[in-house]
């Protein structure tokens, strides 16, 4: 990069020599087969919102976007009037994203060391957050895991939408307490797994937290 090169702008410009040039495009033997269907006949990385809107309860209130990268589905919630914060630990991306959707909340957040309250929100959402990650140092797939439960609130919902087999997260997802959970296939190489928390249980989780703390208060 030059030194008064913009640095937005060399992102761009490398981004952009590293992607197929449009002839590429124009001829699927040359670009993978799933590439040319993800980038060009559906939404990023596949799953258009509309295909899983119906997960969400009627009073999910908000929700919960994990790592939201450039997809489509913040857009397509607000045009639902569902209020989501949408999230990413990338401050430059989400820097591109407030510019281009201004009325739209948009936070930098890291999924693995989540600043927000336990039981926050009513539904959490991820599409391939959780896959790009699963190889990642440091145990952040078993971070990210233990946060989306945290600030899943009693009764919530919560879904990722993942490409091929199944990763070792969604064992992690399934020791924990749910009322219910199943996987949706949608096709062949596209599942999304759906969990649903247990309110009884966590609300006697959050009484013993309170109580706990209560506790602790009055030893002060």
């Amino acid at each position: 990069m030059a030194d008064d090169e913009d640095p937005e702008a060399a992102h761009d410009n490398a981004y952009r020599r590293s992607r197929p040039t449009e002839a590429d495009w124009a001829n699927p033997n040359k670009v993978h087969p799933l590439m040319y269907t993800w980038h060009r006949e559906r939404d990023w990385f596949d799953t258009p919102w509309r295909e899983v809107s119906h997960l969400l309860p009627s009073n999910v209130g908000k929700v919960l976007h994990v790592g939201c990268g450039n997809s489509s589905w913040p857009q397509d919630m607000a045009a639902a009037k569902i209020d989501a914060v949408n999230t990413d630990k990338s401050a430059w991306l989400i820097k591109r994203m407030k510019r281009a959707h201004p009325s739209l909340q948009f936070e930098v957040v890291d999924a693995a060391a989540m600043p927000y309250q336990n039981h926050t929100f009513g539904a959490v959402v991820d599409k391939a957050m959780l896959d790009a990650i699963d190889e990642a140092p440091g145990n952040l797939s078993e971070k990210a895991v233990t946060e989306m439960y945290r600030v899943l609130r009693p009764g919530g919902v919560l879904f990722v939408v993942s490409l091929g087999p199944p990763l070792p997260y969604v064992e992690m997802f399934n020791a924990l307490p749910w009322s219910s959970h199943e996987v949706l296939t949608q096709d062949v190489s596209i599942h999304v797994y759906v969990w649903r928390k247990h309110a009884a249980l966590d609300m006697q989780e959050s009484v013993g937290a309170a109580a706990s703390e209560h506790a602790s208060n009055l030893d002060l």
